[in-house]
């Protein structure tokens, strides 16, 4: 350990050794025989900025500061509130401010695009099924579609 190495370490765990880790009490006390008159200057330096820093006192908050920060925090939503309610990034927000999208009405957008999607494919798809069924039913074809159903022998064997 160097004597500048010393001078970061004191800034940073303070002039009281036992608040320094194990590993570094011991390089101190080897530095400490070599350099002994640098070190005791660090420290009484160290020692005065640990004395101003204790006797400083924060000053209490002044209420109205305290209420306006109170009054201009955003509310706390309730479990459920906050369950359904799905936030788009960018979505402008309403009157409210709340910028969600109601997770309800997501839900209903998506129920009314599959149903207008199934309604659409049944269309398309008896349209077909139409023109197939028209073709195999029509005489032109003059064959004939059995269908045949073997069933389970429920005969005791």
């Amino acid at each position: 350990m160097t004597p500048e190495r010393f001078r970061f370490l004191t800034e940073a765990y303070s002039a009281d050794l036992s608040r320094w880790p194990d590993n570094y009490r011991s390089e101190v006390a080897e530095l400490s025989s070599k350099h002994f008159t640098e070190l005791r200057q660090i420290m009484v330096d160290a020692a005065m900025l640990d004395q101003l820093l204790a006797c400083y006192v924060v000053a209490p908050a002044d209420p109205a500061l305290f209420n306006s920060i109170m009054a201009s925090a955003p509310k706390q939503q309730g479990f459920l509130e906050r369950l359904f309610t799905f936030k788009w990034p960018n979505w402008p927000s309403n009157d409210t401010g709340n910028t969600g999208f109601n997770s309800a009405k997501f839900a209903g957008i998506g129920l009314a695009s599959v149903i207008a999607g199934a309604f659409c494919v049944s269309i398309f798809m008896s349209s077909m099924l139409s023109k197939h069924t028209d073709m195999a039913n029509s005489n032109t074809t003059n064959s004939k579609t059995e269908y045949i159903d073997y069933g389970q022998d429920w005969t005791a064997s």
